[in-house]
């Protein structure tokens, strides 16, 4: 492994810190906030965009975890040009993917999505020490749009992915409050 691809590792990891940090202050806000809805803004309400970043980042933080204590039962990396377009870009357009089954909100109460996401956080948070493993494996997982990506493009998806959703919350809440 390069000097260079640590760096890089370490530098998505800060970033996706920085994200995780975002979605806690939303996990941190009162049950009524969490439970808003604003359907011209997204069929999904707060809790919902927070459940669904729990599951995703569950799901994604599985597969790192496998393929860290087994990188042959990874796949050969092989990004699709839209992924390629959208990590590059770093934005997500609204409306555009749907949510596979496994990661669709089920409309959990405030206090178990919070939960979910503490869980989902942590895991994230205790990658830190593993990033030279992150960096080095040859292996990836698929994304259902993206094609499959190396581990270390999954430090870099995730924050966008956050960040896409933390706009439609934002959103959400403002619209409330108009």
């Amino acid at each position: 492994m390069a000097a260079s691809d640590l760096s890089r590792a370490e530098q998505r990891y800060r970033r996706l810190l920085v994200g995780l940090d975002a979605v806690d202050a939303v996990a941190a806000l009162a049950d009524a906030d969490l439970e808003r809805r604003q359907p011209r803004v997204s069929r999904w309400g707060v809790a919902q965009h927070l459940e669904h970043l729990a599951a995703a980042d569950r799901v994604t933080c599985d597969w790192i975890d496998r393929l860290l204590n087994d990188p042959e039962c990874g796949l050969p990396v092989a990004p699709k040009l839209v992924g390629r377009l959208i990590l590059g870009l770093g934005y997500i357009p609204r409306g555009r993917g749907k949510a596979p089954r496994a990661v669709v909100p089920s409309g959990l109460p405030a206090a178990a999505v919070r939960a979910l996401w503490a869980t989902s956080a942590a895991r994230w948070r205790g990658y830190g020490d593993r990033l030279p493993a992150i960096a080095a494996c040859p292996a990836g997982f698929p994304h259902p749009y993206f094609g499959v990506l190396p581990l270390v493009e999954w430090l870099r998806f995730t924050p966008v992915h956050h960040h896409h959703h933390l706009k439609i919350v934002r959103d959400i809440r403002g619209a409330a409050a108009a």
